[in-house]
């Protein structure tokens, strides 16, 4: 899945976490929290596999299970207890990620590629060459962008607009006199 494709779940998951749990709309800080935790495994592991060569995949450290319990004892002790509660969009977001990119190999039937999750308790099994990176990146914005993509994007702008587009700048009023 692309970057477009895991933000889109990680805000429909929350989106729709929040209403139920609290009967409300998504904050502007956990929007953001949200958005870099669903981007955070990638940003972790593609360059550190393809392009520093230091991690065997580009699905390994920031796609293991282990490094969300990790991340949640270490932002626990991190952030301020007055804030604990935006640690949790980030560390939901990372886990749809993670769990998003185990839909494919598994509908394949090929569940050895969804051991990263285990990394590095569990051997990865041999992957292709990667791509460049910036050729990598350009492909995967554009992944999965079809006809249906396009509806679930309009649908997710739509559910976010509902949500009052939190993550955007309010604007100031003025007052009339």
């Amino acid at each position: 899945m692309g970057p477009v494709g895991h933000a889109i779940v990680a805000y429909l998951a929350w989106t729709t976490f929040t209403h139920l749990r609290g009967g409300r709309s998504p904050t502007t800080p956990e929007v953001w929290l949200v958005a870099l935790g669903s981007q955070f495994p990638d940003l972790v592991d593609k360059p550190l596999a393809w392009s520093l060569s230091v991690l065997p995949a580009g699905r390994s450290l920031g796609h293991s299970l282990f490094t969300v319990v990790a991340l949640a004892i270490l932002l626990r002790r991190l952030v301020p207890p007055d804030r604990h509660s935006l640690i949790v969009p980030f560390l939901a977001a990372i886990l749809t990620h993670d769990l998003t990119d185990a839909i494919a190999p598994l509908n394949r039937g090929e569940p050895e590629y969804v051991a990263y999750l285990m990394w590095p308790v569990v051997e990865q099994p041999q992957y292709d060459p990667p791509p460049p990176l910036l050729a990598a990146f350009g492909e995967s914005v554009l992944h999965g962008l079809s006809g249906t993509g396009v509806v679930v994007i309009a649908v997710t702008v739509a559910v976010w607009l509902a949500d009052g587009a939190p993550g955007l700048p309010r604007g100031r009023r003025s007052r009339k006199d």
